[in-house]
């Protein structure tokens, strides 16, 4: 075997059935200038030509993807990527951003003429709420290369466990200030987490070959997903009363567990280490992670 210097490998990559040049390090020899590829022997040239080749010259679309007929098994990244994308909106907070006011004024139970008075303590909240959001994404730009993509989505959907529960306890029980305080805590654990880090996921998971095919499917779920939750919102709304936000703390739980067992950090992580370490079938990151430890060890 050609090493190249500084532990650059420069294996003969090889073709899957797709026919494809499979080399889950192609996009790492091409991006690490650490490489020394003029020092490469003429076998080790060749692999790099062909890795870049391979990188640049080839882009699959959907079909090919759902066919496996891809230079690397993309499942597991593909899962996360459209998990986050699609429940993003079920959140429950894009509730609170079309209906916060309808939601605030049964809490407050404003009259007639309270609403239609303008501006209302109803409509200062929303304005309220939604500087949170900015002030809470902004946060989330100083964090997450700090913290991790992964811990702040799992301080994000614990979080709108709590608030969402939170929320249903103030309306069942009479307190709209503790359903005020909740919603606001539930906008800012939306926008520290779940709100720009699914939207990361498709640009640090999946290969460039695979990225332009995948990103409009991720995209076109998260549309998707937010007709249907405008459609649904109001319906629920008016079937659950003060228990209109049960079911979402119950999927932000469900979303919880997901993010702990199946989405690995790729803070530091270039692409080529994603798809060397979870390019394959749909798998527990966890255990992934404990069985490279007591490797290691």
């Amino acid at each position: 075997m050609v090493e190249a210097s500084h532990g650059c490998s420069a294996d003969h990559p090889t073709a899957n059935e797709a026919g494809f040049v499979t080399d889950v390090d192609s996009e790492c020899k091409i991006a690490d200038d650490d490489c020394d590829t003029t020092a490469a022997t003429p076998r080790g040239a060749s692999a790099v030509s062909v890795a870049q080749r391979t990188a640049r010259g080839h882009t699959v679309g959907i079909a090919d993807i759902l066919r496996g007929r891809t230079p690397d098994v993309l499942w597991h990244p593909l899962f996360c990527t459209l998990f986050l994308m699609g429940f993003q909106q079920w959140t429950g907070a894009k509730g609170v951003v079309f209906y916060s006011t309808e939601i605030v004024v049964g809490v407050l139970n404003l009259t007639r003429s309270q609403v239609q008075h303008t501006p209302n303590s109803a409509q200062w909240v929303t304005i309220g709420i939604t500087a949170t959001g900015i002030i809470c994404v902004v946060a989330s730009m100083l964090l997450i290369d700090r913290l991790g993509r992964r811990r702040l989505l799992l301080v994000s959907t614990g979080g709108l466990v709590v608030a969402c529960a939170l929320v249903v306890v103030g309306c069942t029980c009479n307190a709209p200030a503790l359903s005020i305080v909740a919603m606001f805590a539930l906008k800012a654990a939306y926008c520290l987490g779940m709100a720009p880090i699914p939207w990361l996921c498709a640009s640090e998971m999946l290969p460039y070959y695979a990225l332009g095919a995948l990103s409009g499917v991720a995209c076109a779920l998260n549309w998707l997903m937010i007709f249907a939750i405008g459609l649904l919102f109001p319906v629920l709304s008016k079937v659950l009363g003060g228990y209109l936000f049960l079911p979402f703390a119950c999927l932000n739980a469900a979303a919880f567990s997901v993010v702990l067992l199946f989405v690995p950090e790729t803070k530091g992580h270039r692409v080529c280490d994603i798809i060397q370490h979870h390019g394959r079938r749909v798998h527990i990151v966890l255990t992934a992670r404990r069985s490279r430890r007591n490797t290691s060890i």
